[in-house]
């Protein structure tokens, strides 16, 4: 089964990882998400060897789910806001399908945002008039170094969806993101994988790993936003990310269409067909994009992962600022708090803890998420840590494992060919994750 493609999309995996795939009013939720994250008195030391060693294996789907985790989705499912959608395959292009794919995949009640684009009231796929909600996929990486300069040194916030399994393995980048830009830190799953072919059980480790990753580096925070990986969701699969996880769900109306530039020889038109491949053609997207009328605002897809689509925005951020577009993160640009107990990345923290509840009783493939979790001043009080200043978090040992990009793409109408294109340039260099 195809799962990522390496040269033309830029991922980066040790042969150790290389693995099968198998509006702006509150957000109702069924049960308060505080019963899922709250601070407790021992926990490994964030950042340490000891406690990556409590989270599920890099760009694995996680097999470990905590009993609290799997208490709050029978909850919410007994209650019937889990729709009883089947879950999705991948075809031979990289596609993912529906079993009676023709008529599933298309019926209103299923929502897929890859198939009919369908996004619900409550999702985030525009921003207000005028502005430019920035937001970035994918981090943190290596390549994310240079773009948090250039955020540091222009003043300016941005959104990044970050996958858990980048953060425990560049966990000095993270700090970055989070210290150094004052940057939203959002969701983009544990392992990157398209959302309607998982199981329930394993969406629910996929945000939560991710969100325990976040939560436990950024002195107890808890995202508010998750992006989901490809922009694949349906009705199911974002039932669980509101219901379960408190999240709201964030598309995108523009791409960028910088994950081409990964592809190493320029412009191919085998990976990228009808697309774009140079340099030149993003920064064309960015000319279109700073044209654009302001109404309404723009949500575009960019990643950090791409250097040279780092290098054409730094170019195209003084165009904006001059055409008048407000360039502001996701949640400020939009009105709503980036974390669900914190207002910011400085200031009070409300202590929450995914884990709180969970008995003694619980079942073994559980236990390496049932310890107590702790903020980066672990020392400190649980009175202290309410008012948790944004503390950089040592990186401890070395990481071995490296992390995937994202092939994330396109919108809808595109994905198809998209992976149809990725499948044949793969077949072509042989470099295909099976």
């Amino acid at each position: 089964m195809l799962t990522y493609l390496v040269a033309a999309a830029g991922l980066i995996v040790a042969p150790s990882l290389m693995v099968a795939a198998p509006g702006l009013a509150s957000l109702a939720q069924s049960a308060p998400v505080q019963h899922l994250f709250r601070k407790q008195a021992d926990s490994p030391e964030p950042g340490s060897a000891a406690w990556r060693a409590t989270f599920p294996t890099p760009y694995q789907i996680p097999t470990q789910v905590p009993e609290a985790w799997t208490k709050k989705f029978e909850e919410v499912k007994a209650q019937g806001l889990i729709p009883d959608l089947p879950v999705a395959i991948l075809d031979a292009s990289g596609f993912p399908r529906y079993p009676n794919d023709a008529t599933t995949g298309r019926a209103a009640a299923t929502c897929s945002h890859t198939h009919t684009g369908c996004v619900d009231a409550d999702d985030y796929e525009v921003a207000p008039d005028g502005v430019y909600a920035l937001a970035f996929d994918d981090g943190p990486q290596p390549a994310s170094v240079e773009l948090y300069d250039f955020l540091a040194k222009n003043n300016l916030a941005a959104t990044h969806f970050m996958i858990g399994s980048n953060i425990v393995s560049y966990l000095d980048v993270f700090n970055q993101a989070f210290t150094r830009t004052d940057g939203e830190i959002a969701v983009h799953t544990w392992s990157h994988r398209f959302g309607i072919t998982l199981t329930n059980e394993q969406l629910v480790a996929e945000i939560g790993w991710c969100m325990q990753a976040i939560h436990d580096l950024t002195g107890g925070r808890v995202p508010s936003a998750i992006r989901p990986p490809y922009g694949d969701a349906d009705a199911r699969t974002k039932a669980i990310m509101k219901h379960v996880f408190g999240l709201r769900v964030v598309f995108w109306n523009s791409d960028s269409e910088d994950w081409c530039l990964n592809v190493p020889s320029g412009r191919n038109t085998t990976a990228c067909p009808g697309v774009v491949g140079s340099d030149a053609d993003v920064a064309d997207r960015f000319e279109e994009f700073i044209d654009k009328p302001k109404s309404p605002g723009l949500m575009v897809l960019q990643h950090e992962h791409v250097p040279r689509g780092i290098s054409v925005f730094k170019e195209a951020y003084p165009k904006l600022v001059a055409a008048n577009w407000i360039v502001n993160a996701i949640a400020e640009g939009c009105g709503f708090p980036p974390y669900q107990n914190a207002d910011g990345n400085d200031g009070d923290v409300t202590p929450m803890d995914i884990v709180e509840g969970v008995t003694a009783t619980e079942s073994s493939t559980s236990s390496t998420a049932s310890r107590a979790r702790s903020t980066p001043t672990s020392s400190a009080s649980t009175a202290d840590q309410s008012s948790t200043a944004r503390t950089p978090v040592s990186s401890g040992a070395a990481v071995s494992a490296s992390p995937n990009g994202d092939t994330s793409a396109a919108l809808p109408a595109k994905l198809n060919a998209r992976s149809l294109a990725a499948l044949a340039f793969a077949a072509a260099v042989g470099v295909l994750l099976l």
